[in-house]
């Protein structure tokens, strides 16, 4: 529930996905994009 939040909040929408797979993929996504945006800063 609190992957879910937090997607939530990032993506600033209403409702995710049913499966939690789905959610888990997304924040993966997540942070995949500020783990690359800090190793450029590096």
């Amino acid at each position: 529930m609190q992957v879910q939040k937090m997607v939530k909040t990032i993506l600033k929408v209403e409702e995710l996905p049913k499966l939690d797979d789905t959610t888990d993929s997304m924040a993966i996504a997540i942070c995949h994009a500020h783990s690359a945006k800090f190793s450029e800063k590096l």
